[in-house]
């Protein structure tokens, strides 16, 4: 399942990661992993992100808002998709999320509220091979991740160029002030000019590249910050199972599981204490979620005079999350995806430009 801000997110995800593959695949031959049939399904070569995302949509059984049950069949597939509207003004990060809030706000032509864009995700089109949603999210990044060597090349040629050009400029100059200095001289002189080169070459790379390979730029960082967002939104969804927030997860959450495993003098001095943490891609989606902090948590329950040690506390709040894991289908099905868009961030974290890895944060 991909619903609402995840829905919308996640799609974006598999559409850059389309869009590396297709990069990667230009001078190649290789076999495409991402939505491999979906040019074949409009008789053409490759899709555009329109008809990307109504190839990935998939029927579903549900009751509407008003109680009525609802059976999709393939005739409810969406007709027509155009989420470019007045997108040419929208470049990078920008355009991801333009492209993301027009996905969130589609609405089926004659309707005023539809969300079929955001629903249910036909993980088997996506990635053929793949056993359930979890597995394709966990491996969503495989294209972008694979984008990195490929750009490093790119990289090395266009500076290898750069630097050429300004040696050569350099040359010139050189014997216009020294006609009659010998190759030796020259030679000697490039070598005491490195540093310079250097520096000038660095800074033009970075607007060379993205004059030259814009796609590739904007495929590989939007799939970085994509991945990131995924992650988060995956992660704050898992949250409010933890901290008993979500609609559909019963009474079950960690405080009041873990409070009738407690003497009764002792259960009020256990409050689940929070931490704010931002949405990394601004305008997609919540801009912060709420999520459990439980080294605070164990500080405060301590602080009050709370008769367990850390490690017993702890240990009640890890066996009450494998209980919810055997006993609440909903607690579990997000706790894996969430797992998942770990999998998919760490597959690109390490070969981004500036990017800071944060720090694992321990669950118990």
């Amino acid at each position: 399942m991909a619903n609402g801000h995840r829905g919308a997110a996640e799609r974006l995800l598999l559409w850059v990661s389309y869009q590396a593959e297709e990069l990667l695949c230009a001078n190649n031959k290789c076999a495409y992993t991402i939505a491999p049939g979906c040019g074949a399904y409009y008789g053409k070569l490759r899709c555009n992100l329109n008809e990307f995302l109504r190839y990935l949509w998939h029927p579903r059984s549900y009751r509407n808002r008003f109680g009525k049950f609802i059976r999709e069949t393939e005739a409810d597939r969406p007709k027509y998709v155009n989420v470019y509207k007045f997108s040419s003004g929208y470049k990078g990060l920008d355009l991801l999320v333009f492209f993301f809030n027009q996905i969130v706000t589609y609405r089926t032509p004659g309707t005023t509220w539809d969300d079929k864009l955001v629903r249910n995700l036909d993980y088997k089109r996506a990635m053929p091979g793949v056993g359930d949603y979890a597995e394709l999210l966990a491996r969503a990044t495989e294209p972008i991740s694979r984008l990195r060597p490929y750009m490093l090349k790119l990289e090395e040629d266009v500076m290898a160029e750069l630097r050429e050009k300004e040696v050569n400029k350099y040359k010139a100059t050189w014997r216009t002030h020294f006609p009659a200095g010998s190759e030796q001289d020259l030679e000697k002189a490039i070598g005491q000019m490195s540093s310079t080169f250097d520096k000038k070459v660095g800074q033009e790379l970075n607007r060379e590249i993205m004059l030259r390979f814009p796609r590739e730029v904007n495929a590989y960082e939007g799939g970085i910050h994509l991945a990131k967002t995924v992650e988060f939104l995956r992660t704050s969804n898992r949250e409010r199972y933890r901290l008993g927030q979500a609609y559909d997860n019963g009474k079950m959450d960690l405080l009041t599981e873990v409070q009738q495993t407690m003497a009764d003098d002792d259960k009020a001095r256990l409050t689940l204490e929070k931490r704010i943490e931002w949405n990394p891609i601004k305008g997609m989606g919540p801009v912060m979620g709420e999520f459990l902090d439980l080294d605070m948590t164990v500080a405060k329950y301590k602080l009050r005079g709370g008769q367990l040690s850390e490690t017993e506390l702890r240990g009640k709040f890890k066996a009450v999350h494998m209980q919810l894991l055997q006993t609440s289908p909903d607690y579990r099905s997000h706790f894996r995806t969430m797992s998942a868009a770990t999998v998919a961030r760490e597959a690109v974290s390490c070969t981004g430009f500036n990017l800071q890895v944060e720090k694992r944060k321990r669950m118990f």
